[in-house]
């Protein structure tokens, strides 16, 4: 599979289990309960996956340091 065909699998992945979760769990709970869902979601999907991977960006003079859910 070449690099374009496997990052559109990914995000076809990864938009439907933001989806699914978002569709079964409402809007209510909070950011620790959706992470914990989307990264079993993205692992039974087959991805890898860290949890609250840390990293720097630079926006404009401006360096910032966010965690995210990172698959790989």
């Amino acid at each position: 599979m070449n690099e374009g065909a496997r990052r559109n699998n990914v995000t076809k992945a990864s938009i439907g289990v933001v989806i699914n979760v978002h569709r079964l769990l409402g809007s209510r709970l909070l950011k620790s309960a959706y992470e914990a869902c989307m990264a079993y979601g993205l692992t039974q999907a087959g991805l890898k996956v860290e949890q609250r991977k840390t990293f720097s960006c630079s926006v404009s003079r401006c360096s910032i340091c966010i965690r995210v859910i990172a698959w790989i």
